[in-house]
């Protein structure tokens, strides 16, 4: 039975982004599947904030769409929860709960990250967290990106196990394809790529830099997909560490694998992700991968089997990890076959036509 799926998000379908890229393989597997897919997002729902967006996307499906009704609103996280009730089943879609998140950055994480104005506990709640949570309520299927998510899901909004799905993000075939353990020798490249922001832990590898050069361990580090320009960039390093930091703002869809093949170690030091594509393809690509221990990380990485996990927060513990790393090159080519093999199955044909499954059974 062709389905009509209405997918809501506040994102531009794209292969070459974070989550507009899952999104595009999501779309792809619908149609492939003979399914009809409807993105609303950024280029069909006009805005000048994002708190507008929920509001002006409903607008849009009552004007377009609500007399055809879709057979399943497929909806990111933010704006779920304006529709819910409408008589239409809801799968809502989160890479990495909101409110969980906000909890996080507030309290246990607080040291780490910028303090939060006023005006921002106030308004960011209401416009953002209040859609987040009436979704993760009242939805009839949560597609969640990693286990800790799903434990909070069923503790604080009373879901059972039943409404949820911990779906797979996938990894692009080329970087699955003639991949060759490293032998190189000399210094280690360290690779991080991510937005230059304190919730990546850009702290810690400020703080882990240093330490290395202050303890004559020679390496290199490779800052990719940052977004923030270099010269802002290496204000936070030391001045005698600029030789050693290459830093690539922006990158095009032919220079990504090449970056990741750049690397020795892959290390993502991040205090919350749902399901990180920097680092799955980082396992896709046979490097040694260095997280911290939270989100999916911990489902994706066993420590000391195929990866290494650092205590959230431990820059002395991350800076431990990646010592051994470079100490011992046979232990971290090891690893990163092992990282390789466990991502083996995660294509993105594989994974999407996965998620095509769920939606079909809520219809």
């Amino acid at each position: 039975m062709k389905l009509t799926i209405l997918h809501v998000a506040d994102i531009k379908l794209d292969p070459f982004s974070g989550m507009g890229r899952i999104a595009y393989f999501w779309k792809k597997a619908f149609e492939e599947a003979g399914h009809e897919f409807i993105h609303l997002g950024k280029e069909e729902v006009k805005t000048n904030h994002p708190s507008q967006f929920p509001k002006q996307a409903y607008k849009l499906f009552r004007l377009k769409y609500a007399a055809k009704k879709p057979d399943v609103i497929l909806a990111h996280e933010p704006v779920s929860g304006i529709f819910i009730g409408k008589n239409i089943p809801v799968a809502l879609f989160s890479h990495g709960i909101e409110q969980r998140e906000w909890n996080l950055r507030n309290k246990v994480y607080k040291q780490f990250h910028d303090p939060v104005s006023f005006k921002s506990k106030i308004l960011f709640p209401v416009w953002r967290l209040v859609n987040c949570n009436k979704g993760l309520k009242k939805a009839n299927l949560l597609l969640l990106s990693n286990k800790e998510d799903q434990t909070y899901a069923i503790q604080k909004y009373n879901r059972k196990c039943n409404d949820i799905v911990i779906f797979r993000n996938g990894v692009k075939e080329d970087f699955l394809a003639n991949c060759i353990t490293k032998e190189k020798t000399g210094e280690c490249v360290i690779g991080f790529a991510a937005t230059w922001i304190k919730r990546k832990g850009t702290g810690l590898i400020t703080k882990v830099a240093k330490k290395l050069a202050d303890q004559d361990i020679n390496v290199k580090w490779l800052l990719f997909g940052t977004v923030f320009p270099k010269e802002d960039i290496l204000k936070e390093f030391p001045t005698e560490l600029h030789s050693k930091i290459d830093i690539v703002s922006t990158f095009n869809e032919y220079e990504e694998k090449s970056l990741y093949e750049k690397c020795d170690i892959f290390i993502l030091p991040s205090f919350f992700e749902g399901q990180s594509l920097a680092l799955l393809q980082g396992m896709a690509s046979g490097l040694c991968c260095i997280t911290s221990d939270n989100c999916a990380q911990l489902d994706l990485i066993q420590h000391r089997i195929n990866g290494l996990l650092f205590k959230t927060g431990d820059f002395e513990d991350l800076s431990d990890q990646i010592e051994l790393a470079i100490n011992n090159p046979k232990f971290r080519n090891k690893l990163g076959e092992n990282a390789r093999e466990s991502v083996i199955d995660r294509k993105w044909n594989v994974v999407s036509k996965e998620v095509v499954r769920q939606i079909e059974q809520i219809a």
